[in-house]
């Protein structure tokens, strides 16, 4: 999963958004709203991402159940 796009704080240095995903993703490039212009390269786990979907809610995919029937067989194609 890439976290590109994503909105995440730092202790330090505050709210920013990871521009970039390195070394199998345990180093993202992120770009800090106090200085845009210079971003930083970090370790992920010195950031968290921010919940900043609609509502305040994670998204959730629903599970969705179909009905089997042992009379339902395979199409060749």
């Amino acid at each position: 999963m890439s976290h590109v796009g994503a909105r995440v704080v730092h202790p330090v240095f505050g709210r920013g958004k990871v521009v970039g995903v390195v070394a199998g993703g345990r180093t993202w490039t992120v770009a800090f709203d106090a200085r845009p212009g210079l971003p930083y390269r970090l370790n992920a786990h010195h950031v968290t991402v921010l919940d900043e979907s609609p509502r305040g809610k994670p998204a959730v995919a629903k599970a969705v159940t179909v009905p089997t029937s042992p009379t339902t067989t395979a199409l060749a194609v």
